[in-house]
């Protein structure tokens, strides 16, 4: 695992490296409806909207695991009160079959 980081990691570094190099030009960033203006590098606004992007997915992804665990957890509790049913639906059958029809007494 540790290997893989490296390997996908570094490049990535590089690259924004490279960008952050490329683009040292200075931006003013309208922060609109607001009324403030924010003067930074373009590499900061776009590096920044990455990592805010990023942030903001793994934050969703982790809280729709949850959810996914708890549906997982619904649908085997489920499975085993659907086999509780079928189990005791069998049983009042079998008893059912066990017990003298009222019409043979006469």
């Amino acid at each position: 695992m540790r290997l893989l980081t490296w390997i996908l990691g570094l490049p990535v570094a590089v690259v924004a490296i490279a960008f952050a190099v490329a683009n040292r030009g200075d931006i003013d960033l309208d922060l609109w409806p607001l009324p403030y203006t924010v003067h930074l590098s373009l590499y900061l606004a776009v590096l920044g909207a990455l990592v805010a992007g990023l942030l903001l997915g793994l934050l969703l992804g982790w809280a729709s695991s949850g959810n996914r665990a708890a549906a997982r957890a619904r649908e085997a509790k489920a499975r085993a009160l659907d086999q509780e049913l079928t189990e005791l639906r069998s049983r009042q059958q079998a008893a059912a079959k066990a017990l003298p029809s009222p019409d043979s007494s006469n």
